[in-house]
């Protein structure tokens, strides 16, 4: 599996997005949506990860309206 990579400051970026929200959170609730980004990051990683290359898509866009 390739290396994860979480972005850094990933708490200050939390606490500006919930400035801009307007909500005021603690720094244990910022700690624990931290965590929860990361988990969001490692997750995304691993679906990253899965060759898909002969894969047919499971849905198509047909343009025409019958």
């Amino acid at each position: 599996m390739p290396e994860t990579r979480i972005p850094a400051g990933t708490a200050e970026k939390i606490a500006v997005l919930a400035a801009v929200a307007g909500l005021d959170l603690t720094a244990e609730r910022i700690d624990a949506l931290k965590a929860s980004v990361e988990d969001m990051w490692q997750a995304a990683a691993r679906v990253h990860a899965i060759d898909l290359g002969e894969v047919a898509p499971a849905a198509a866009f047909d343009p025409e309206w019958v």
